[in-house]
């Protein structure tokens, strides 16, 4: 998080030291079966963080989100990787 500087644009406080506020969001994605509520749940989280709408997330969107996931964490694993050589 400190990578994108999520917590420098929160304010005064340190991270740790904030309440987590909580608020309801209105007409929130659902899944539909029941094998993608933890992408459902990454995806919201990652939407809302960042602001973007929430209408991207529906159903046939999902086998998307997990290629871009499963590439970004091969990539992210290869650059470590490279770092550490």
């Amino acid at each position: 998080m400190d990578y994108h500087q999520v917590y420098a644009l929160m304010g005064e406080e340190p991270m740790g030291e904030r309440f987590l506020e909580v608020e309801p969001v209105e007409e929130c994605p659902q899944q539909d079966d029941g094998g993608n509520c933890g992408m459902y749940m990454l995806k919201i989280a990652e939407f809302l963080m960042i602001g973007m709408d929430m209408d991207a997330i529906y159903p046939e969107a999902i086998p998307f989100f997990r290629q871009k996931m499963a590439t970004e964490l091969i990539l992210y694993s290869e650059r470590r990787q490279c770092q550490k050589e």
